[in-house]
C-alpha cells in the first residue's frame, strides 16, 4: 500500500514538473524575475499606471511609457497569460513567428537565422527572455496601421536594433551598463559634454521642440536588456512623438552616448532604424570594421561621433545626405579613401575633425562653402595638394561664419601647402 501511494506521488510529481517545463517558466532566473513580476500585475495595477504618458486623443484607452501601451484590457491578457506564459495573448510560436515576420523587413534573413549573429541572439532574447511588464506585442505587417500598430512596430524594432547593439559590442564586458550581474553598474547619463559645439547643438535639437519641453526627455539610467523600457537603459535618451495615424504619444530613441566604455566589436545596420536618432557618440572605444551605408538614412541625425576606435574603410557617400548634420567627429580611426566632393550638401556642419586616419587625395573645394563651419580638421593624413582658396576665404574677418581652427599637413616640404592654417599638425 505504501509502495502504491509512493507511485502515485512520484507519476503526480512528475506531472507537474513536466507541465512546469511546458509551460516554459523555469528556463532561466529571469524566469522566475518574470513569473513574481506578472503574479503581482493585477494587485499592483496602480503601480502599472504610475510615470505611463496619457494621450487623450488617443483611438484606443490607454498610454504609453517608452513606447509600451498599456490598458485595462491587455492588462486582463497579461494576468491570463500568467497560467499559460502566452505573450500577448499568443502562444509562444505564434509571438515568435509575429516578431520574426516584422524584424526581416530590416535584417536579411540569412543573417538572422545565423545563431551566432548578434540579431540572432536579440531575437532570441526578445521571444524568450525579454520580462517587461506589460509586454510589447508585435503588430501583424496587415495591422501596422491599426490602432496603434505602427508605435508597437517603431518601439519593438527599436529595441531589437539596441539588443543587437549590445551584443554586436561586446555588451557584457562593458564598464558600465552591462546586463552581467559584474559590470551592470550604471552611472553613464546623457551630457552635453564640455564641448561648446555639441551644448550648440543639443538646444538647438531640443530648443524649439514643444512635444519635448511639454513631455520632457527620458535619460536612461537602468543596466542594459533589464525588464524595463528600452528608453531607460543607460547611455540611451528619448524624445516624445506621435504616431501620425491616429495621433498617439510615445517615446524614440534620439541619441546614443558612450565614452570609454569598452565597446568592442562592429556597427550593426540595424542602427538606421533609429529614424529619431539626432546623437550617435561611441567614442574611445574598440569599434572595427566600416561605418554602414545605411548610416545615410538617419535623417535627423546631428552629431556623429566614433573618435579613438579601429574603423576602417571608405567614408559612405550616403554620409553626406545627412543634411541635419552638426557635428562629424572621426579623429583616430584608420579610415582610408578621399573626402568626397558632396560634403557640400553639409551645409549645417559647424565641426568637421577627421585628424589621424588615411585618408588621401586632396581637401575639396567644397569645404570652402560650408558658412556654418568653425572647426575643421585635417592634420595626420595623406592629404596633398593645396587647401583650397575658397577655405582659406572662409577665414577672413570680413566673413560671416569665420572658420576658427584649421590645420593640415603643411610643414616645410609637407604633402599639404597652406598658407592660412592655424596648425601645420597637431594644434599645441
Amino acid at each position: 500500500m505504501r509502495q502504491q501511494r509512493r507511485g502515485h506521488l512520484l507519476v503526480n510529481a512528475a506531472l507537474a514538473i513536466l507541465l512546469f517545463l511546458t509551460n516554459g517558466i523555469c528556463a532561466s532566473p529571469r524566469s522566475s524575475q518574470r513569473l513574481r513580476r506578472l503574479s503581482s500585475a493585477k494587485a499592483g495595477k496602480e503601480h502599472l499606471h504610475a510615470g505611463f504618458v496619457h494621450n487623450s486623443n488617443s483611438t484606443s484607452q490607454g498610454s504609453y511609457d517608452g513606447g509600451y501601451i498599456y490598458n485595462d484590457e491587455q492588462a486582463t491578457i497579461h494576468e491570463d497569460a500568467t497560467a499559460s506564459n502566452r505573450k500577448c495573448n499568443m502562444s509562444t510560436l505564434q509571438h515568435e513567428t509575429a516578431l520574426r515576420q516584422l524584424i526581416l523587413t530590416i535584417t536579411p534573413q540569412d543573417v538572422l537565422d545565423t545563431i551566432t549573429s548578434p540579431q540572432s541572439k536579440a531575437f532570441h532574447w526578445l521571444v524568450y527572455e525579454d520580462a517587461i511588464v506589460p509586454p510589447l506585442c508585435p503588430p501583424s505587417l496587415d495591422d501596422i496601421h491599426v490602432d496603434g500598430g505602427y508605435a508597437r512596430a517603431v518601439m519593438l524594432l527599436e529595441r531589437y536594433a539596441m539588443i543587437a547593439f549590445y551584443y554586436a559590442t561586446n555588451g557584457d564586458d562593458w564598464k558600465e551598463c552591462s546586463a552581467s550581474t559584474i559590470n551592470n553598474l550604471c552611472t553613464r547619463t546623457i551630457t552635453a559634454q564640455s564641448s561648446e559645439v555639441l551644448s550648440f547643438v543639443i538646444e538647438q535639437a531640443f530648443g524649439d521642440d514643444t512635444s519635448t519641453t511639454q513631455h520632457g526627455r527620458k535619460i536612461g539610467t537602468e543596466s542594459w536588456l533589464s525588464d524595463t523600457p528600452t528608453c531607460d537603459w543607460g547611455g540611451v535618451g528619448c524624445s516624445y512623438t506621435t504616431d501620425g495615424n491616429n495621433n498617439q504619444g510615445y517615446y524614440t530613441i534620439d541619441q546614443i552616448e558612450f565614452e570609454d566604455n569598452n565597446l568592442v566589436g562592429t556597427l550593426l545596420p540595424e542602427l538606421s532604424t533609429l529614424h529619431n536618432l539626432k546623437f550617435l557618440i561611441l567614442e574611445k572605444g574598440h569599434l572595427f570594421g566600416p561605418i554602414p551605408s545605411s548610416y545615410g538614412s538617419l535623417s535627423n541625425l546631428r552629431v556623429l561621433d566614433m573618435d579613438y576606435n579601429q574603423l576602417t574603410g571608405n567614408l559612405p557617400i550616403e554620409l553626406y545626405d545627412l543634411v541635419e548634420l552638426r557635428e562629424l567627429d572621426l579623429n583616430d580611426n584608420q579610415l582610408s579613401g578621399t573626402i568626397g566632393t558632396e560634403i557640400g550638401r553639409l551645409s549645417e556642419l559647424v565641426y568637421l575633425q577627421v585628424d589621424n586616419n588615411a585618408f588621401e587625395g586632396n581637401i575639396p573645394v567644397e569645404v570652402g562653402g560650408l558658412n556654418e563651419l568653425v572647426w575643421a580638421v585635417f592634420h595626420g593624413n595623406n592629404f596633398t595638394g593645396e587647401m583650397p582658396l575658397s577655405v582659406c576665404e572662409n577665414r577672413n574677418e570680413t566673413s560671416n561664419q569665420k572658420i576658427t581652427i584649421l590645420t593640415a599637413d603643411c610643414l616645410e616640404d609637407g604633402p599639404v601647402v597652406c598658407s592660412c592654417c592655424d596648425y601645420c599638425g597637431e594644434p599645441l
